[in-house]
């Protein structure tokens, strides 16, 4: 009897502490909300220059792209216009 008294009576001091902590105002000081915005603005800055090297690296790639193609057109349109002065100094 005397454990089942003891029991409830630690069973009762737990709730009441788990209550008064649950009521507790948890307050967090200025430097830990300086400290949590300054970790936000990081990852922000991090994130936009991520997106700003992606934007950068996506039109290198289209620029070299188009450098290829218009150098292959101009080669082929060359060799194209020989051929046909050849055909022509070839029929007169």
């Amino acid at each position: 009897m005397e454990s089942l008294r003891h029991r409830v009576s630690l069973i009762v001091a737990s709730l009441e502490l788990f209550r008064s902590l649950s009521t507790y105002d948890l307050k967090l000081p200025k430097v830990e909300k300086v400290e949590a915005i300054v970790v936000v603005l990081i990852v922000v800055v991090v994130a936009a220059a991520l997106v700003v090297v992606l934007i950068v690296v996506v039109v290198v790639v289209v620029v070299v792209v188009v450098v290829v193609v218009v150098v292959v057109v101009v080669v082929v349109v060359k060799e194209e216009k020989e051929q046909q002065q050849e055909q022509e100094e070839v029929l007169v």
